[in-house]
């Protein structure tokens, strides 16, 4: 038998019963020596019915709403108010300072005078603007409850509460299940957005360029290397003491603002943090990540797969991330974010009920609204461990002589320029780059010294192709 942590299981059956008769206290408490004179009060479906409703949702309300049981809420879920609240956020954006007029003091033969060396007009004003998106919809959970089972549930006091127990047990799981999903949805769109846009740390190309140590090549090599895992931490401990700081350096929108201890959420993917814990468990890098206020260990991003690969990968795609191209990435070992960066919603219950007589049983049902909102003007970094992608070059054309890219291999966020050679009398005439089995037309990205670019979303190979024409 299942253990509720409630102490007030007589209380909502005595409640239901009373709602169902109609009388606001015909009993005062439902017990072992009154229950089944109660059930054969009951034994009318209309009041056996509403009997059922009121005990479904009074157990919903008491035992959901009321406390949180095994959802990971990783300081992101909301109630109704402070979800609206979040979403409809405006910030202003201050000008740059400048200095004030000068004055300056020049005696002559005839007369002493205070000028002004230059004139001081107002130019620059505050700017108010609101980047913040995501996505809302509801969520439902519907079963049906044969009648005779309910009838029966009331004929001693062990199948009483085996009848609560097996109401209770599978509308909770699957309402904890629906609210952690609308979570990773909103953490990971986040972690989408970060690597589009370069905020986002390789931390194997970071281990290797600093050390040398060719060795480690791959998530499952940093894993159990102490010396890369000593460094990995080095890198995110070093990183989130930078975002304390002032700065543009760290939110896509480019916002001057930072992020204070209290407000810094750092979230460890479980295999890169257990594999800190069994190797470093004395180092002080570690120590430091496990003993913030806002650590949590997350056992996996999008999916739980059977490697640790799998388990640390992402795939989405959102209309507001680079025109709704997917961000496919895997290695992703840690976020670290500020509390504000992202929020959801999962409540505004709604109940219904509809008896099928003929068949003898009842419908019922359950609805909540979800959303989930991220905010492009806080603070978000993230860091993966991957390779870098390769990059094909397509010179089919007769006439293209050579593609040349800089730097040749991708990484989320960072800009390839390339290069498009064509033979005498001849120019380029289209770029494209496909990624993540979508084409993208560069042609017009071209600079001042005819070089094309594009920013991959994550590290996918991607292959590069161009076409030409004739010099007119």
């Amino acid at each position: 038998m299942a253990s509720y942590g409630v102490v007030n299981i007589p209380s909502i059956v005595t409640d239901a019963f009373n709602d169902a008769v109609g009388k606001s206290a015909a009993i005062t408490k439902i017990d072992s020596t009154n229950f089944v004179d109660c059930g054969r009060q009951l034994s009318d479906f209309d009041l056996l019915d509403g009997w059922y409703g009121s005990l479904c949702k009074r157990i919903i309300k008491v035992l959901f709403f009321a406390k949180y049981y095994n959802a990971d809420t990783r300081r992101i879920l909301r109630d109704e108010s402070t979800f609206g609240g979040f979403v409809e956020k405006l910030y202003t954006i201050a000008p740059d300072a400048v200095n004030n007029p000068v004055w300056q003091y020049t005696p002559d033969s005839s007369t002493r005078k205070i000028t002004q060396v230059s004139p001081y007009g107002l130019e620059d004003t505050l700017q108010v603007k609101s980047v913040i998106y995501g996505k809302e919809g509801t969520w439902a959970y519907e079963f049906v409850q044969p009648m005779i089972q309910l009838k029966k549930a009331w004929n001693t006091p062990a199948e009483m509460v085996g009848f609560i127990d097996s109401t209770f047990i599978p509308v909770r799981n699957k309402i904890e299940a629906a609210k952690e999903s609308v979570i990773a949805a909103a953490v990971n769109t986040s972690i989408a957005k970060s690597l589009s846009t370069g905020h986002a740390t390789n931390l194997l190309g970071e281990y290797v360029a600093a050390t040398g140590d060719n060795s480690v090549t791959s998530l499952a090599d940093f894993l159990v290397s102490k010396d890369a895992l000593k460094f990995g931490n080095k890198v995110i401990a070093t990183y989130i003491k930078l975002m304390e700081k002032l700065s543009t350096k760290f939110n896509a929108e480019g916002y001057e603002t930072f992020t204070s201890p209290d407000q810094l959420v750092l979230e460890v993917q479980s295999d890169y943090a257990k594999a800190s814990e069994f190797y470093l468990e004395s180092d002080t890098f570690h120590k430091q990540l496990v003993e913030l206020p806002g650590f949590n260990d997350v056992p996996f991003w999008q999916r739980l797969g059977d490697t640790p690969s799998e388990r640390t990968a992402i795939n989405v795609a959102n209309d507001q991330i680079n025109d709704g191209e997917a961000v496919s990435q895997a290695g992703i070992v840690a976020f670290a974010r500020d509390e504000e960066n992202v929020a959801a919603y999962f409540g505004d219950e709604y109940e219904w009920s509809v008896p099928n007589v003929r068949q003898r049983v009842s419908n019922h049902g359950f609805q909540y609204n979800k959303g989930y909102a991220v905010d492009n003007f806080t603070n978000a970094h993230v860091f993966y461990i991957a390779p870098t992608g390769t990059i094909t070059k397509d010179t089919s054309d007769a006439h293209v002589s050579a593609i040349t890219c800089s730097p040749d291999y991708t990484e989320a966020g960072v800009d390839v320029a390339i290069t498009v050679t064509c033979g005498s009398g001849y120019h380029p005439k289209k770029v494209t780059v496909t990624a993540n089995s979508k084409t993208h037309d560069i042609t017009n990205t071209v600079d001042s010294n005819g070089k094309y670019h594009y920013t991959p979303n994550d590290t996918s190979n991607i292959t590069v192709a161009a076409t030409s024409e004739a010099d007119s």
